[in-house]
């Protein structure tokens, strides 16, 4: 396949050109451009089957190009390559007919060869269908629900119909849907392990079947709808909205079919469900970017759990800030560690799944799950002798799911350091000892070290060392675990528990109470009880 490369900066070119043997991997570079104006001539001239596109360079930008290029009807499939701040750009070029995107601080080579094997599919799938698909509007009485089948299997792909086809599906399958103001909704059935288990066998196609006969039941006399399965546990709702103006409206639409297929589910199969809504766009050409968004925006329900609909209108798609705030994370992660700092190690993943889920920006789920199978990873192999706590990612169900890992780490890391107390030297013992009678009282490592008769720095690096933790770490951790005990089994008001277990006011304890727990007493609380 021929590749043109297109970027005004030079050291970007060099670096695409140089990074993989091309020829191996069956592509060839015929020619790079600086500038747009450019671009749109080479590929009139030479037929590129692939082109990577800057999409922000000076005069002529990317945007400028896929317009010409949709315009001029070319077929040259198109790989944006964009920064982590030009997220609008890239939803402007996915509508324009881009296939895929590569953020510039990720331009590896496994990274490059999984997007082009992706557009490599696409254009064999494209070129069998152009080859093999001859619409005939006559024909066997089972081929219009083959053709419709078939008719979304290529817009998911983005495979581009002629008019001629397009006709053909319209007459032939009775479509009614139309090409303007579409909304593309998928939905996926929640916990399906444990919805299996009712079925003999495990027969995901009797689920499969019931759940198609509702959605044909519900939208049989909805207008200007269709459905379709995409994959296992994924279907597809199309709806269009052609005469409607108001972008509320069309919004509104969704949400009410969404509601009615939500509660047909759970009153006739007693399953719930969560759906992924794409932004409104026009043109069938369109839903394969549609889809993508709609999946993206769905793929959020791991962050969110309680939720339902995850319209792609509420997401920031500021993947790259969100990569690097992963990457701060974890360095963080690994400096606490590096201080044999087991409870700061915790506290940081905790806040990192506070602040992931407070932000409301989009974040890539199979990248944040690889993030979070490291960090259990890194806590098991550094504090925990080796419990096989972590897992493969893919069996993380969920941020909730996640943070009880972390509370179950937490738990054996207690039972270790109690189980070790009897092999730590005299004088950590000694402290323990003082800290575990004395914690409600406003203790500190001046107390504990002129109990002790030795140096605050002294008693400060040997309990560091053999505890992996700080002795005001220890302290609070003690009195956070003695406050949970007091909050579900007394009635007593936050502010008196906080005085009971050593904290001089309830702020503070609220505080550190939140720093442990990740959430407050009062909470934790109507959660335990």
């Amino acid at each position: 396949m021929k590749i043109l490369i297109v970027d005004d900066e030079m050291l970007v070119r060099a670096g695409l050109k140089s990074i993989i043997d091309w020829e191996r991997h069956g592509y060839t570079i015929i020619g790079e451009a600086d500038s747009g104006d450019k671009a749109l001539k080479m590929v009139k001239e030479l037929k590129p089957d692939i082109v990577f596109l800057d999409i922000n360079m000076p005069g002529t930008n990317g945007i400028d190009v896929l317009k010409g290029l949709k315009e001029s009807r070319d077929t040259c499939k198109v790989i944006v390559i964009s920064c982590h701040d030009e997220f609008e750009y890239v939803k402007e070029a996915m509508k324009l007919g881009a296939l895929e995107y590569i953020l510039k601080h990720r331009i590896i080579p496994e990274n490059i060869l999984s997007v082009l094997d992706n557009v490599k599919r696409l254009t064999e799938d494209e070129k069998k269908h152009k080859e093999n698909a001859v619409m005939q509007v006559e024909g066997h009485e089972k081929e219009p629900v083959y053709r419709k089948k078939d008719f979304f299997e290529r817009i998911f792909k983005g495979i581009q119909l002629t008019e001629w086809e397009l006709n053909g599906y319209i007459n032939c399958c009775q479509l009614k849907i139309k090409q303007r103001n579409l909304s593309c909704i998928v939905f996926e059935v929640n916990d399906l392990e444990r919805v299996m288990q009712r079925y003999t066998d495990n027969n995901e196609n009797l689920l499969h079947i019931a759940i198609n006969n509702i959605l044909e039941e519900l939208l049989l006399n909805e207008p200007e709808s269709e459905f379709s399965n995409f994959e296992s546990n994924k279907y597809v709702v199309l709806l269009s909205n052609f005469s409607e103006k108001s972008e509320y409206n069309i919004y509104k639409r969704s949400v009410y079919i969404v509601n009615k297929l939500r509660n047909a589910f759970i009153n006739y199969l007693n399953i719930t469900t969560s759906y992924g809504i794409s932004e409104k766009y026009d043109g069938f050409s369109n839903t394969s970017s549609a889809l993508r968004q709609a999946l993206m925006s769905l793929s959020q329900k791991f962050l969110y759990p309680d939720y339902y609909i995850f319209h792609a209108k509420d997401m920031s798609f500021e993947d790259g800030l969100v990569s690097k705030f992963l990457f701060d994370a974890e360095n963080t992660l690994i400096a606490n560690i590096e201080k044999n700092d087991f409870y700061n190690s915790l506290s940081c993943l905790r806040e990192t799944c506070d602040k992931l889920i407070s932000n409301k920006k989009y974040v890539n789920i199979d990248q944040l799950k690889k993030f979070l199978f490291r960090s259990v990873a890194f806590i098991s192999n550094s504090f925990l002798n080796r419990e096989k706590l972590f897992m493969e990612s893919e069996s993380i169900k969920g941020i909730n799911h996640y943070l009880s890992i972390l509370n179950q780490a937490e738990k054996i890391y207690q039972k270790l350091c109690s189980l070790s107390v009897s092999q730590k030297s005299y004088l950590v013992r000694k402290a323990i000892k003082y800290i575990d009678d004395n914690y409600y009282k406003d203790i500190n490592l001046s107390d504990i070290s002129r109990y002790l008769c030795i140096s605050e720095c002294y008693l400060s690096r040997l309990f560091n060392k053999e505890m992996n933790t700080t002795i005001s770490n220890y302290i609070n951790a003690k009195r956070i675990e003695k406050s949970k005990e007091l909050l579900k089994n007394t009635t007593l008001k936050t502010y008196e528990i906080a005085e009971k277990v050593g904290f001089k006011n309830s702020v503070h304890f609220n505080i550190v109470f939140k720093k442990f727990v990740k959430c407050t007493p009062t909470e934790y609380r109507n959660r335990v009880l």
